[in-house]
């Protein structure tokens, strides 16, 4: 008995919606899909503001796209959200409503999310918007997923014990970034 598996691997940027449409339709030329785990993001301190929002925000909305066509009865999508989406004062109901249901080109075009890129704070504030969004995001297309017999859900976990997590800790704004 083999209880191993094949692994096929593909570079993907999540920022890029036709990226992950091919991912998505690579994935389903294999069979039925039966889970996605949604985990790209970027910490503080690896990456600028802009950045942070295209994989963090863009690419979940692009991956909740891309999916929903490949989608069937018991496919389940799992998007990977942070504790820090829930910290702080919250996000204003306008953003809100902006990242839970704006189309996907103008996503990113509301003014709260043009950072200053010299900012120090910037990539922190990023950040915590993308992973505020995240749930957000992932209400807006139940009503699509389950239509086809998908589901999908957002996990927001602490700081996970990751090289990222752990450079991030260890950065100059420490715990407080996350």
């Amino acid at each position: 008995m083999n209880d191993g598996y094949l692994v096929e691997t593909m570079q993907v940027d999540v920022s890029d919606y036709q990226s992950v449409k091919r991912f998505a339709h690579a994935a389903a030329s294999h069979g039925p899909i039966e889970a996605i785990i949604h985990t790209a993001g970027l910490c503080p301190s690896v990456g600028s503001a802009q950045k942070i929002l295209e994989v963090g925000l863009l690419g979940t909305a692009n991956a909740l796209d891309a999916f929903v066509d490949m989608a069937q009865p018991g496919t389940n999508m799992i998007c990977i959200a942070s504790m820090a989406g829930h910290m702080g004062s919250g996000l204003p109901l306008e953003l809100e409503r902006n990242l839970a249901t704006a189309p996907r080109p103008q996503l990113l075009g509301h003014a709260a999310l043009k950072i200053d890129p010299v900012d120090p704070h910037g990539p922190a504030r990023a950040y915590g918007i993308s992973k505020g969004g995240n749930p957000l995001r992932v209400q807006a297309p139940v009503k699509a997923w389950g239509f086809v017999g998908g589901r999908v859900n957002s996990v927001s976990p602490v700081v996970i014990s990751t090289g990222a997590g752990r450079q991030e800790i260890e950065s100059p704004a420490g715990n407080s970034s996350i």
